[in-house]
């Protein structure tokens, strides 16, 4: 599962680095294998992080495709592959909900959230990185510092700046996180008090 997650994130990255230009062999570093396994190793400490880090992405990504002014762009390809990415996303957190993988306590909770803010992070400096080459459309996990196209938020960015949007935004995917993690885990204890 690590390296499914890790090939997902890489191909991502390699869509929004495709849409500023950038060739894949210029993302290839000789300390990293085909497969990623050193950076997946290295970015996910437990499988329990990574099972909630998908669930996370999940509730990040269902409104995504619920409002996808931000997975349309000019090139059919990318758009394609947004609504696939995003909904393959989907339903590998809906597959760990329902299979009862992941997270059982708000201490794996806390450490799946620092790691998607740890993504965010990433996310962003790469977005200030290619920023002008992308005449400024580059937007990944919608962080700035081009304006989200999300429907609220992009009023917010528009009165307020990008990073009103941003800082609104990255608690409000935690939050909607937190309340699927809750609904799961008070579903699962009603589920075993019933069975037993």
């Amino acid at each position: 599962m690590r390296r499914t997650s890790c090939c997902l994130l890489l191909c991502d990255w390699t869509r929004q680095l495709s849409v500023v230009g950038v060739p894949l062999s210029a993302l290839q570093h000789p300390d990293v294998s085909v497969s990623g396994r050193k950076s997946c190793a290295e970015g996910a400490h437990t499988q329990r992080d990574l099972h909630l880090s998908l669930r996370l992405q999940s509730a990040g990504r269902l409104p995504a495709l619920l409002e996808p002014s931000g997975l349309s762009h000019d090139y059919w390809t990318l758009t394609l592959h947004g609504f696939v990415w995003h909904t393959l996303l989907v339903f590998i957190g809906l597959f760990l909900i329902l299979s009862g993988n992941g997270p059982k306590s708000l201490k794996d909770f806390g450490r799946a959230t620092v790691l998607f803010l740890i993504l965010c992070g990433m996310a962003f400096c790469i977005n200030l990185a290619l920023f002008r080459a992308s005449n400024g459309e580059i937007n990944m996990f919608f962080v700035g510092p081009a304006n989200t196209t999300l429907i609220v938020f992009k009023d917010i960015a528009a009165r307020f700046g990008w990073y009103a949007a941003t800082a609104l935004y990255i608690p409000c995917v935690s939050f909607g996180a937190w309340l699927i993690f809750s609904a799961v885990r008070l579903l699962s204890k009603r589920l075993r008090t019933y069975a037993a």
